[in-house]
C-alpha cells in the first residue's frame, strides 16, 4: 500500500513539475506576441530543459526555432527544427512533421535557399496535396530558381483554392449571386476568361436589382477586355453606365478598353471621370481607379503624371499587397521612359516579387524589367529576364523583339536577326518588325537585306514616313542616288516636319553634287528638331558647299 502511495505521489510531483515547466511556453508565446524575441528564446529554453510532455517539447522547439530565425540565427533555428522533427517519429500525431517542414521551408525562403525550400515544401505537399499556401510558396521558390514550368504549374494550382471555395458556395445554393461572382473573379485571376464569363452570366441571371446588374456587367466587361473582345467589353460597360451614370468602376474599365483601341483621349476622359467620382469610395476601389488613369497617362506619354497616380494607387492599396504588382509595372515603364533606370528596375523587381501568382501578367513583369536592364546597358541581366518571359508566356512577337534588341546591343548580330525573324513569323503583318530588322541589317552593312525589309514594311504601311526614309538611306548607301530621291521626297510629303527626310534628301543631293539643292534641304532641316550630333554634321556639310 505504501509503495502504491509513493508511486502516486511521484507521478503527481512529475505532473506538477511538467505543468510548471510548460508555463514557460505560454510566457514565451506572450513575449513573441510583444516582439520580445530574446525573452521568448529564454523562456522556450527553460521549458525545453525542464520536464515537459513530448507534445509540449515539440511546440517549444518549433517556437524557439522561429525565434532564432527571427534573429537570423540560422544554425540554431535549423538545430531546433531537426530536434522537433526527431520527435515526430513514433507516437507523435499525424501532421506534426508537415508542420516542421512547412516552417523550415519558410526559413529557407528567408535565406533565399530556394532548392531546400522546394524540397521541404514538396514533402508538405506529398502529405497535403491541396495545401494551397504551400503550392504558392513552392511556386515562388521555383520562380526564383527559374524553373518556370514548375513555377507556373504550382502558382496556377494555388489559385484553384479560390475556385474550389467559390464552387462549394455554388453547390450549397446559398447566396448564389455572390458565389457565382466570386467564382468568376477566381477564374479571371487564373486567366480562364471564357469560364469566368460563364460564371458572370450565371450571376447576371440571378441579379435582384439594377445595382447587382451594373456590378456584373462591369465585371463581365472587364473579362471580355482581358480576353481581347473589345466590342463585347464596350457593350457591357456602356450598358452599365446607362443603368448607373455614377458607377466609377465602369468608367475605369472602359478607359482600359479605349486604350486597347488606341482612343487615348477617350481613355483619359473616362479615367479622369472615374477618379473624380470615386473620391468618396473605399481605398481599394480608389486604388483601381488611379491605376487605370496611370495606364491612360502612360499611353499618352505623361510620365510624371503616371508616377504620381501609380504612387497614390500603391499607397492606397498597400505597398506590399499583391494587387499592386501591375501598378508597380506601370510605374516602372514611366521611370524607364524618363531615363530613371534604377527606379525602373526596382519597381519591376517589386512587381515580380508581389505578382508571382499573377499568372496572366508574370511574363510581362519580366519583360518590363528586361527593358529597364537593357536601357541601363545591363545586357546579361536583360537577356536572362527576357528569356524568362519567353519561357513563361511562350514565344510572343513583343518579347522576341526585345530579345533581338538585346542581342544586337551585345554584338550578337546573328541571334538578333534570328529573334526578329521569329517575331515576324508570329506577326507577319507588323510593319515595324520589318523596319527594325531592316535597321539591324543596315547597321551591319547588309544593304540588300535592309532594302528588302524596308520594302516589306512599306508594303504593309506605305503612309509611314520613317519607312520611306529608311529605304532612301539604304538605296543611297548603295550609291543608287536617283532611286533614293523618290522615297526621301515621299517622306517629306507625308511629314514636312520630319527632319530626317530633309537631311536624307539633302545628303543625297550632296553625293549627286547638286550643291544648290542640297543646301536648300539641309538648311530646311536645321529649322526643325534635330539632335546635336546631326546639327553639327549638317553644318559641316553646309560649310563645305558654301
Amino acid at each position: 500500500m505504501l509503495r502504491q502511495l509513493l508511486g502516486c505521489l511521484a507521478l503527481v510531483l512529475f505532473l506538477v513539475a511538467c505543468a510548471g515547466d510548460a508555463q514557460h511556453i505560454t510566457k514565451a508565446e506572450e513575449a513573441t506576441a510583444q516582439g520580445d524575441v530574446a525573452t521568448a528564446i529564454s523562456e522556450y529554453t527553460l521549458a525545453i530543459e525542464g520536464e515537459i510532455q513530448p507534445e509540449e517539447r515539440f511546440r517549444a522547439l518549433l517556437g524557439r526555432a522561429d525565434s532564432h530565425a527571427a534573429q537570423e540565427a540560422w544554425d540554431a533555428a535549423l538545430a531546433d527544427f531537426a530536434a522537433a522533427l526527431a520527435l515526430t517519429e513514433g507516437e507523435k500525431p499525424v501532421g506534426a512533421a508537415v508542420e516542421v517542414f512547412s516552417r523550415r521551408a519558410e526559413l529557407f525562403i528567408k535565406q533565399e535557399d530556394w532548392a531546400k525550400a522546394i524540397e521541404d515544401l514538396t514533402r508538405v505537399l506529398a502529405a497535403q496535396p491541396e495545401n494551397y499556401e504551400a503550392l504558392a510558396r513552392r511556386g515562388y521558390a521555383n520562380l526564383q530558381q527559374r524553373n518556370f514550368e514548375e513555377a507556373i504549374a504550382d502558382l496556377k494550382a494555388s489559385l484553384k483554392g479560390d475556385i474550389k471555395a467559390a464552387s462549394a458556395d455554388v453547390d450549397s445554393e446559398q447566396n448564389l449571386y455572390d458565389a457565382y461572382f466570386e467564382l468568376g473573379e477566381a477564374l479571371l485571376r487564373l486567366g480562364e476568361y471564357e469560364e469566368s464569363i460563364n460564371a458572370y452570366n450565371e450571376a447576371l441571371a440571378l441579379a435582384d436589382d439594377s445595382d447587382e446588374e451594373v456590378q456584373m456587367l462591369t465585371a463581365r466587361g472587364f473579362a471580355y477586355d482581358q480576353m481581347g473582345d473589345s466590342d463585347k467589353a464596350l457593350a457591357d460597360l456602356n450598358r452599365a453606365i446607362e443603368l448607373d451614370a455614377d458607377y466609377a468602376l465602369a468608367y475605369a474599365y472602359r478607359s482600359g478598353v479605349s486604350l486597347s483601341l488606341g482612343d487615348y483621349e477617350e481613355a483619359i476622359t473616362d479615367a479622369n471621370r472615374a477618379v473624380e467620382m470615386g473620391d468618396q469610395l473605399g481605398s481599394n476601389t480608389r486604388s483601381v481607379l488611379l491605376h487605370s488613369r496611370a495606364l491612360a497617362h502612360l499611353s499618352l506619354g505623361n510620365y510624371e503624371q503616371v508616377i504620381e497616380d501609380a504612387t497614390a494607387s500603391i499607397e492606397l492599396e498597400g505597398v506590399d499587397e499583391p494587387n499592386t504588382a501591375r501598378t508597380y509595372d506601370i510605374r516602372s515603364d514611366a521611370h524607364r521612359y524618363l531615363g530613371q533606370y534604377d527606379e525602373a528596375i526596382a519597381d519591376a523587381t517589386k512587381a515580380i516579387e508581389l505578382g508571382a501568382s499573377d499568372v496572366t501578367s508574370l511574363g510581362s513583369f519580366y519583360q518590363t524589367r528586361a527593358s529597364a536592364y537593357y536601357r541601363a546597358e545591363r545586357y546579361e541581366e536583360a537577356l536572362a529576364d527576357i528569356e524568362a518571359a519567353l519561357e513563361i508566356d511562350g514565344p510572343s512577337s513583343k518579347e522576341l523583339e526585345v530579345q533581338g534588341d538585346i542581342y544586337f546591343a551585345m554584338g550578337n548580330n546573328e541571334q538578333a536577326i534570328a529573334s526578329y525573324q521569329e517575331a515576324i513569323g508570329l506577326e507577319p503583318d507588323d510593319p515595324w518588325l520589318h523596319y527594325y530588322l531592316a535597321d539591324i541589317h543596315h547597321e551591319i552593312e547588309d544593304l540588300a537585306s535592309a532594302e528588302s525589309e524596308y520594302r516589306a514594311a512599306l508594303a504593309l504601311n506605305p503612309e509611314e514616313p520613317y519607312f520611306h526614309v529608311g529605304l532612301g538611306i539604304a538605296l543611297r548607301d548603295q550609291e543608287r542616288y536617283e532611286e533614293a530621291l523618290e522615297p526621301f521626297t515621299t517622306a517629306i510629303e507625308l511629314d514636312p516636319d520630319l527632319s530626317s527626310g530633309w537631311v536624307g534628301r539633302g545628303l543625297n543631293y550632296y553625293y549627286m553634287r547638286e550643291d544648290a539643292l542640297a543646301r536648300v534641304d539641309l538648311e530646311q532641316a536645321l529649322t526643325l528638331e534635330v539632335s546635336d550630333g546631326t546639327r553639327d554634321f549638317v553644318q559641316e556639310i553646309l560649310a563645305e558647299i558654301q
